[in-house]
């Protein structure tokens, strides 16, 4: 206003090529080429964490809203027309992203209940025998090791299921030996293994919310 020149159709012919690589054609172009890159990069992220389905969307819905202002404003019928409630085209493109972009990130942080992973090192066999991971392993383990044994961890495992709590009391001692013998083989150390990784995958989505 002070200098009282159209800004916003300022033109200057000495900067002909500045235009033809800093325009909003480059912008799109940059902007999808960010969204890609962000999509390779997060190839090995956790799944549960979503991040690559969000850039995905994201590309998805950003680059049809530039093709189509791109596509339009070629049109010598669609160039300074106005739409929707009298909003010019590129107007209403950028409002639309803006809406798709505000809706998908409110999506993906909605208010979800998790429950907190199992611990790797359980504290008890009790705690022990809650983890899937671990319990199921070791029921086979007790079937090839010791047959009786076996039995009584599956009606163990049925009375727990049933809510007999009192069913519980005097399991370590009973399940003592076979329980050390198991912590010290591979399929024990394998399933920690996946246990670690399913707390990790968790707790960096909890970090990074």
């Amino acid at each position: 206003m002070p200098i009282k020149k159209g800004i916003y159709d300022w033109f200057c012919p000495n900067r002909i090529f500045f235009y033809s690589i800093f325009n909003m054609t480059t912008v799109r172009i940059l902007e999808n080429l960010s969204f890609l890159i962000g999509i390779y990069l997060s190839r090995n992220f956790p799944k549960v964490l979503n991040i690559q389905k969000e850039f995905m969307i994201f590309a998805g819905i950003f680059f049809v809203m530039d093709a189509y202002y791109e596509w339009t404003v070629k049109l010598p019928a669609a160039r300074g027309t106005c739409t929707f409630m009298n909003i010019k085209n590129d107007y209403l493109v950028n409002i639309s992203r803006g809406v798709f972009f505000s809706a998908s990130i409110t999506y993906f942080f909605r208010p979800t209940h998790i429950d907190p992973p199992p611990p790797a090192d359980p504290f008890s066999f009790y705690e022990f025998m809650m983890i899937p991971q671990y319990c199921v392993p070791f029921a086979k383990f007790l079937k090839h090791t010791s047959p009786t044994k076996y039995k009584d961890f599956v009606e163990l495992q049925e009375d727990l299921a049933k809510d007999r709590k009192e069913s519980i009391y005097g399991i370590e001692d009973t399940f003592s030996e076979e329980y050390e013998a198991y912590r010290k083989t591979v399929s024990y150390k394998t399933a920690r293994k996946l246990v670690e990784k399913d707390a990790n995958a968790f707790y960096l989505g909890v970090d990074q919310s």
